[in-house]
C-alpha cells in the first residue's frame, strides 16, 4: 500500500483481515485487531501503525519515486486457478478510488465455481462481518441480538433472487449464482442500503439465498475461532451447531445435504 492510500482512504477493513503472526509460537490475539485498525483509521493513524515500511531514499530531493497505483494485493493462499491480483487506483476522470481484480492464471474456474474479474468503486465503512463480531464480544447477549444486523442483508439477497431469471428446465426457483461470495465480510451497509463488494466468485449452477446465508455463517464461525472474549451464546457451541441455530433466525433449516454442499464447495477454493 502506498502512503497516499493509507492517508487518503479508509482501508482498515482490508488491513484488519490480515492476522498478526508470531514466528516462535502459535499466535493468540489478546484483543480485536480489526476494531483496533478501525479506531486507528478514524484517528488518521493507519500509516503510523503499519506493521512494515519500505523507505526509498534518493540523493536528489526533486527526484521522487512514483507508483502506477495506490496499492496492490495478491491473493496466493488458494487453489492456483483462483489466485488474483487486486489493484487499487484513482480514476483521474472521476476522481474516485477504484479497485480492479484480475486473475493470475488464464484458466480461472474449477468445478462449479468460476472467478469473475471486475472493476468497482472502493467503498469505505464497517463491514457487516465486523459489526456482528463486535456484538459477539458483548457480555450477556443472545444469538438474536448478535445477528440482528444481518436481517437487512438477507432481505437484500432474497430480493436479488426475485429479480433473477428462473432456472432452466421449468424450475420456478430463482438463483443468486452471481452473488455466491455475497457474505458478510463482503457487505457494507451505508445509510440503510446494502452494498455487496468484492464479488469475485460466480457459481455455475442453481444457488438459493439459503446457500449464501450458510456460507456467510460458516465464514463468520471460521473468523472467530481464536477470539477469547466471545459471548456465551457462541463460546460454548460447536461450529455446526452455530450454523444451524443462526440459520433458524432467518427461518432456514440446515440439512445434512446443505452441510455436505458447504464442505464440497469450500474445499474446492
Amino acid at each position: 500500500f502506498s502512503e497516499q492510500l493509507l492517508t487518503s482512504t479508509d482501508v482498515s477493513g482490508l488491513i484488519g483481515r490480515y492476522e498478526s503472526r508470531d514466528y516462535n509460537k502459535p499466535y493468540r490475539p489478546l484483543f480485536s485487531e480489526r476494531k483496533a485498525w478501525r479506531s486507528l483509521a478514524m484517528n488518521g493513524l493507519t500509516n503510523v501503525f503499519s506493521n512494515s515500511f519500505l523507505v526509498v531514499a534518493r540523493k536528489s530531493a526533486g527526484d521522487r519515486m512514483t507508483l502506477d497505483s495506490l496499492g496492490v494485493i495478491k491473493n496466493l493462499d488458494r487453489t492456483a486457478q483462483f489466485r488474483t491480483r487486486s489493484t487499487i487506483y484513482r480514476d483521474d476522470a472521476e476522481g474516485e478510488v477504484r479497485v480492479r481484480k484480475s486473475a493470475l492464471q488464464p484458466k480461472h474456474e474449477h468445478g462449479l465455481i468460476e472467478l469473475t474479474e471486475y472493476d468497482e468503486p472502493w467503498r469505505e465503512g464497517d463491514t457487516l462481518q465486523s459489526i456482528i463480531e463486535a456484538r459477539a464480544s458483548e457480555p450477556g447477549v443472545d444469538l438474536a441480538y448478535v445477528f440482528e444486523p444481518a436481517k437487512a442483508w438477507y432481505v437484500h439477497i432474497s430480493e436479488l433472487a426475485n429479480e433473477g431469471e428462473p432456472e432452466s428446465g421449468g424450475n420456478a426457483s430463482r438463483s443468486v449464482s452471481s452473488y455466491f461470495d455475497g457474505i458478510w465480510q463482503n457487505t457494507i451497509i451505508q445509510r440503510g442500503s446494502v452494498h455487496l463488494i468484492d464479488q469475485e466468485w460466480s457459481f455455475r449452477g442453481e444457488l438459493e439465498p439459503r446457500h449464501v446465508l450458510i456460507r456467510a455463517i460458516y465464514a463468520f464461525v471460521a473468523s472467530i475461532r481464536e477470539h477469547r472474549n466471545l459471548a456465551s451464546c457462541l463460546k460454548y457451541r460447536r461450529g455446526v451447531k452455530i450454523i444451524q441455530d443462526v440459520a433458524r433466525l432467518f427461518d432456514v433449516e440446515v440439512t445434512d445435504a446443505d452441510l455436505a454442499w458447504l464442505v464440497d464447495t469450500e474445499s474446492s477454493v
